[in-house]
């Protein structure tokens, strides 16, 4: 994404000022991907393991609790940058919780046999 960055902003508007925030943008926000993706993997599994609720209730979370809270402290000191980087940490920390979380869940399972049915 750092390389294309600014390739991929012009395709949207040629403004300068325009084109910078599109680059920040995708330049902060990538960096939490692969952590937003293990927390969706992670809600798909507490469905799949059939606990609908904990997969809703770690999206409402991650949004309410997380990422709105984040966003508003870091624009307070960064602008528009602060509520890139509050995304950004709140994809991480979301993911690393849920993650944390459903192994919880798993090992209580594998006590309880669950996978033996």
């Amino acid at each position: 994404m750092l390389i294309f960055s600014h390739n991929i902003a012009l395709i949207f508007n040629k403004k300068e000022a325009i084109v910078d925030n599109i680059v920040k943008y995708l330049t902060i926000i990538s960096t939490g991907y692969c952590f937003l993706g293990v927390f969706f993997i992670n809600a798909a599994a507490f469905n799949a393991i059939k606990k609908p609720l904990h997969s809703t209730l770690s999206s409402i979370l991650r949004l309410f609790g997380i990422y709105i809270p984040l966003a508003y402290v870091f624009s307070l000191f960064f602008k528009l940058e602060g509520i890139f980087i509050g995304a950004t940490l709140s994809s991480i920390i979301a993911g690393v919780l849920t993650y944390l979380w459903l192994k919880l869940e798993i090992n209580k399972l594998v006590k309880t046999n669950y996978f033996k049915q």
